[in-house]
């Protein structure tokens, strides 16, 4: 019973992290996090835009982002990287282990 209600929790916690996670990339300059569109409103992809990993007391998170063009990649996944990690370890008992941005493509200003 113990190992129904240990998943159940971490299942809550994986959707409290996305959540986090999500929030914290969008402050970002430069990017947009897949499955967010402008208007706020939340749209599904293929998968998902976050995933998150337990492993023992540590977290381990994926996320997929767009950047603009114009931003350097390096940097922008740095940071999101650093918002991530600070908003998590704050708002969690859990410590980040591993951000892994993973930038699917680059937005090009309309003509």
């Amino acid at each position: 019973m113990a190992n129904v209600s240990e998943s159940r929790n971490n299942q809550i916690y994986a959707e409290i992290i996305t959540s986090l996670a999500t929030t914290a990339a969008a402050k970002v300059e430069g990017i947009t996090v897949l499955g967010n569109d402008n208007s706020g409103k939340k749209k599904k992809l293929h998968g998902s835009d976050v995933q998150v990993y337990f492993i023992k007391d540590k977290v381990s998170i994926d996320i997929f982002i767009n950047v603009y063009y114009g931003y350097r990649v390096p940097d922008v996944v740095c940071t999101v990287q650093e918002h991530i990690k600070q908003d998590v370890e704050a708002a969690t008992r859990y410590k980040v282990g591993s951000i892994n941005v993973k930038v699917v493509s680059v937005i090009f200003p309309k003509l």
